[in-house]
Parts: structure tokens; sequence; C-alpha cells
């Protein structure tokens, strides 16, 4: 659909619903003109989901399915209780219907959860746990001031009252988790998510202005239909305006800082509420006090779990290569001098294998840097498999790599060597057969070749370059020994 149709459908059933309901308050109310014109809007609204979800693969096809379900919902409920008002039907307070817009809910916070699970800003769930607790702060606000006076006076009683409220929560613990992804990303979120944004902010808006008028006996039903309406017509943009996009639109990823104001003020507002709810004796308020204690322990386990995630990940890329996972230089010469250490209490050998891999720059200039990289990983993947438990892989740089083997005397330490050799082969000729990468291997033994650590990883350099002079694709041993040719 194009945005032009859109606009007009939208603003001739708004400015229809309007003039009937202002001109003939009663006529509106006989035939239900506010509750057809919802209908409609949410039926166009459903269409337009279910069309964005045709459009889409994989999760974002579940999304939109599940927005097409739940505005279909809502549509079927509104357009039954037209027909019921229609025939002259008197409708409770609390009926049937609302089982209908409450599972209306059901499939739109599934969506929500997937939608923020795929595009949310941090690691974990801070945003959806951070939702909660400000729309039950809110409400619990509202409770206090506005709506617990009236509660039990209104029209469908206190049962009436908390359904009532249900509905601007469920909207606006929607709208603030995805209004927390936009508040991040500003620009780059997609034009369909702010969409989707401004319809949970209508309907919080619509819900409102109901459960005020029931509360105080003011008739703001025309207004809150017509809030509902634009609603409808909001989610018709954002199906539709998802059907513009590309397959995958947009994906936020995950970072790691969230503001420093996130950090506190959830928390001030969930004490807020159990202060509250200890401060007043109202049963509501104690509920509400202990959910904020369960989200705010939630909360804080969540943000210990990612902060100890965090400091892992830190800590092994200060030790590894992020392409390979093999260990870095770095740490490298911090094992280096401790196995030299065991090497000399234990009186054991310890060997060093220097390799890098012949051709590899003709992989990069025929093939691409992305086949080198795939080469990279494959030969390192290769290597580990041949490697004992307390043997070290270390990329020193580029296609040069270096294994560290305790307890590993000069012969053995060949063997390995040619193992090594043998598997570099295989691997990357599975990867590129279009080019003979192979490996050209050093050699060196403490205490046989050497006496401190950097002679021995000095002297493996060297033999690898004596197997370079020799021909490669070969292991040689310090001081020139070729062992295998």
């Amino acid at each position: 659909m194009r945005p032009r149709p859109i606009a007009t459908a939208a603003l001739a059933s708004i400015a229809a619903v309007l003039a009937v309901g202002l001109a003939a308050p009663g006529l509106a109310g006989r035939i239900a003109v506010a509750e057809w014109g919802q209908a409609l809007a949410e039926a166009a609204g459903a269409a337009a989901c279910a069309a964005a979800a045709a459009h889409t693969r994989g999760r974002a096809r579940l999304v939109w399915s599940l927005f097409a379900a739940g505005l279909g919902i809502w549509a079927v409920t509104d357009a039954a209780l037209a027909l019921t008002t229609l025939v002259g039907v008197e409708v409770p307070e609390v009926s049937a219907f609302d089982a209908g817009w409450l599972a209306f809910y059901v499939p739109m916070l599934w969506a929500v959860l997937i939608l923020y699970g795929r595009m949310r800003p941090e690691r974990g769930w801070q945003g959806v746990l951070d939702a909660l607790l400000v729309t039950l702060a809110i409400a619990v606000i509202a409770w206090t001031t506005v709506v617990g006076p009236s509660a039990h006076d209104a029209p469908g009683g206190l049962l009436g009252t908390l359904v009532g409220g249900l509905y601007p929560a469920l909207d606006l613990t929607c709208l603030a988790a995805l209004g927390w992804v936009v508040l991040r990303h500003r620009q780059r979120s997609p034009a369909w998510l702010r969409w989707v944004v401004l319809a949970l902010a209508l309907q919080a808006s619509a819900g409102l202005a109901y459960l005020l008028s029931a509360l105080h006996g003011q008739d703001v039903a025309l207004t809150a239909a017509v809030a509902y309406m634009a609603a409808g017509w909001a989610w018709v943009c954002a199906g539709a305006s998802r059907c513009r996009a590309p397959q995958r639109s947009w994906a936020a990823g995950a970072h790691d800082r969230p503001p420093a104001w996130s950090e506190t003020v959830p928390f001030a507002l969930g004490l807020f509420v159990i202060l509250l709810a200890a401060a007043l004796p109202d049963p509501e308020l104690r509920v509400a006090g202990a959910g904020a204690g369960a989200l705010m322990a939630v909360r804080a386990i969540a943000a210990l779990r990612v902060n100890r995630e965090l400091i892992a990940e830190r800590d092994r890329l200060l030790v590894t290569d992020p392409l390979t996972g093999a260990y870095n230089r770095r740490f490298l010469q911090t094992e280096a001098a401790r196995a030299f250490a065991r090497s000399l209490r234990g009186e054991e050998s310890l060997s060093a294998i220097a390799f890098d891999l012949d051709h590899f720059k003709e992989v990069n200039d025929r093939l691409g840097h992305g086949a080198g990289d795939q080469v990279l990983q494959a030969v390192c993947a290769a290597v580990s498999a041949h490697l004992r438990v307390g043997d070290l892989l270390c990329r020193m740089g580029g296609d040069e790599f270096l294994v560290l083997c305790p307890a590993t005397r000069g012969d053995d330490a060949a063997g390995v060597g040619e193992r090594l050799r043998e598997a570099v082969g295989a691997a990357a000729r599975r990867v590129v057969p279009e080019v003979p990468v192979t490996a050209s291997v050093g050699v060196a033994t403490l205490p046989d070749d050497a006496r401190t650590p950097e002679e021995l990883l000095r002297h493996a350099d060297s033999a690898l370059y004596a197997a370079k002079d020799a021909g490669r694709d070969r292991v040689v041993a310090f001081a020139g020994r070729v062992m295998v040719a």
C-alpha cells in the first residue's frame, strides 16, 4: 500500500465517525459507529501486518504474523460488540468482550518479546525488565492519586477498574520495551518500528481515556474511539512500511554500555513502589510492592550475569586472536616464561614449533581476504585437533603461528611438526583447492637448542626460515637438520 491511500482511508473513516458522533450522539450510540470504525481500522491493520508477514522470513515473519493475529482478534471483538449494541443488548462494564480484548495482548506481547530479543540495544533483557518497572511505577502513582479513591464507586466497581487498568498497563509495557530500542538507536531505527511505537502510544492513550471516563463519569468514548482508530491505521502504516523495506531491514545488535542513568532510575522507581506499599495500608499496593521487589531482584541478577560475561569476554580477548581463537603474542610471552620455569624445575624438555603458510599471499590476491580468513580458521581448527591438552597454539601475526609443547623432546617435537604440516595441507586443500597452501615448520627444544624462552622462540623462527630456504613444505630442526623433506 502507498502512503496516500492509507492517509485518505484513515482520515475519511475517522472524519465519518467524528461527524456522526458529534452531530447525532444518540444515533451513533445505537448503531455503534465508534465500534464499527475501530473494527475497520483494526481489520486494515491486520491485513497490512499479514502482508508484511508474507514479505518477510524466519522470526520476522513470526512477529508480523503475531501482530496480524492480535489485530484480527481485536477487530473481531469490536465488530461483535458493535453487532451486540446494534441489536439492543446491554453490555455490562465487565463482560465476555473483555476476554477478547485481553486476548489481543497474548500474541502482541509474544511479538514484542521476539522483536526486543532481536533488536535489543544491550545484552540481556534490561529493556523489558525496566519497562515492567516503569509501568508498575506509573500504575502505582495513578492508583494512589486518581484511580484508587474512585475505584469502588466506578460503574464496574473494583473489578471493572482493575480490568480497565490492564489495557493501558499492557500497552505501556510494550511501548516502554520497544520505545527503549528506538530511543537508544534514534535515526538508525527503521520507520516501521517507529510506526509500531506510535500505535502502542495511541492505544495506551485511548485506554487511559476510557479508564478515566469510567471513574469520573465523563463521556470521552468518542475521543478514545478516535485514538483507537488512529492506532489501527498506524498499524497499517507499520505493515506497509515493512513491506517496502528489505528482507533484513535492520538488526540493532548488542551494545555493552547502556546509559548511566538506566542503571539507577529503574531501581529508584522500584524502591519508590516498595516504600509506598509499606506506607499505605492498601492490599493492591502490597501486591505491587512484592512485584517491584521481584523485578528488582531479577534485574540485579541479570545485571550481574551480563557483567560477568563481559569480564570473561574481555579477559578472553586480551589473550586470544579474535579471528582464529588461537592465543596471541602477549599470552605467549607470559606463558613461555612460565613453561620455561616449569621445565627447569622438573628438568623436562620444552619444544617450540613455528610454522607459517606457504603461498598464503596468493590466496588473498586471487580469492580475496575472506577466503584467506577461512583458510586461517580451518588451519587453526585442524592444528588444534592434533595437539595435547597442555600444548598451546599461538598466532604470531598474519599467517605465522607457534606451538609450545611442554615435556616434548626434539625428535618427538619433529614428529608433532610433521603431523601439523600434513594437517595444514589437508585443511587448506578443503577450503582453497585452487592454491597449493602448505606449511613450512621449524622446531627448537630446551635445553638442547636454547637457554632462555626468548632464545627458544628465536631459534624456532630461524628453523622456520631454514625450511623456507630449503624449498618449503617441510620440517626443519634448529641448526639446519632437515627432518622431513
